[in-house]
């Protein structure tokens, strides 16, 4: 089965749901461990997400820099 792409503003959108839900106490405690599972894992996606793209802007930059 192939890996879904990630899409940053998706994972940020939910992501801010959560810390939403969470600020205004709509989460039940049961649902609380699996909430802060997803916000972990999305954060630490977005994270991968961003290194990534300033590794590729960072490389494009160098490349544009003459020597």
């Amino acid at each position: 089965m192939a890996k879904k792409k990630f899409n940053y503003t998706k994972a940020l959108e939910q992501l801010n749901g959560i810390i939403a839900s969470l600020e205004e106490g709509k989460i039940p405690i049961e649902k609380l461990h699996k909430e802060v599972e997803t916000a972990q894992s999305l954060i630490k996606e977005c994270r991968e997400y961003l290194r990534k793209i300033e590794t590729d802007v960072n490389e494009l930059l160098e490349e544009d820099t003459p020597q």
